[in-house]
């Protein structure tokens, strides 16, 4: 209802982050970890943001930030890491852009349509962290394609 309300079908609702966030907490949770999740829609508003007890400042605005840079890349954030690899100065460069170069950070993709982000943090190894927003859209949302691999250091 509130969709027709709004015209706005190509949003991710409520509901659905609800599901995510409470996912990617039970699985950080097998690791005995806290999490940061954050679901934003396609324009870069916050949805549903979660902050595991005992995480801090910097882990929420690092969730952020890997969010917002798969949203506004349409890619995993973790397209800019590889490429910090290759290129010293990616860091820099994107930060003006307010990108970073952590990884975390996935693009919600139902149907070919780009309808939000996810992206964890807080969990302490960056792999741990997208694992646990792909392993979350996937159990939510279904398939998700596989993650991309690490760039080994020049």
């Amino acid at each position: 209802k509130a969709a027709d309300r709004l015209h706005d079908h190509v949003s991710i609702n409520l509901a659905t982050a609800e599901k995510l966030v409470a996912a990617c907490q039970a699985i950080a949770r097998k690791s005995d970890s806290a999490v940061v999740v954050v679901v934003l829609d396609p324009q870069g508003l916050p949805v549903l943001e979660s902050r595991g007890d005992g995480e801090g400042w910097i882990q929420v605005k690092a969730t952020e930030a890997k969010t917002l840079t798969a949203l506004r890349t349409r890619a995993p954030s973790h397209v800019l890491t590889n490429r910090a690899v290759r290129d010293p100065f990616t860091s820099s460069n994107m930060a003006g852009y307010g990108l970073t170069t952590n990884k975390g950070g996935l693009p919600i993709i139902v149907n070919g349509q780009l309808i939000g982000a996810m992206g964890a943090g807080g969990i302490g190894s960056a792999a741990a962290e997208e694992a646990c927003v792909r392993d979350a859209l996937e159990q939510v949302i279904g398939p998700q394609p596989p993650l991309l691999p690490d760039l080994p250091a020049r």
